[in-house]
């Protein structure tokens, strides 16, 4: 398990810029996380990036898996 620093947010910042299509990724992260698309699109993924600790692997592993598919 990777130790949660900026440079996992970085990372994270930077695979989600090559999603295409973002709302149907919130959407779908939404349902792995248990979260709203809005807590996610506005608390997570917003202009802050406060996507809490735990979870900040998990969503690193969900943008990746998007890319691929």
């Amino acid at each position: 398990m990777r130790v949660a620093t900026e440079n996992l947010i970085e990372e994270i910042q930077q695979e989600y810029s090559k999603i295409k299509s973002k709302s149907e990724f919130i959407k779908r992260l939404s349902k792995v996380v248990n979260r709203t698309p809005n807590t996610i699109r506005h608390h997570w993924i917003g202009q802050f990036w406060s996507i809490p600790l735990e979870f900040q692997e998990l969503v690193l592993e969900e943008i990746k898996k998007e890319l691929t598919e």
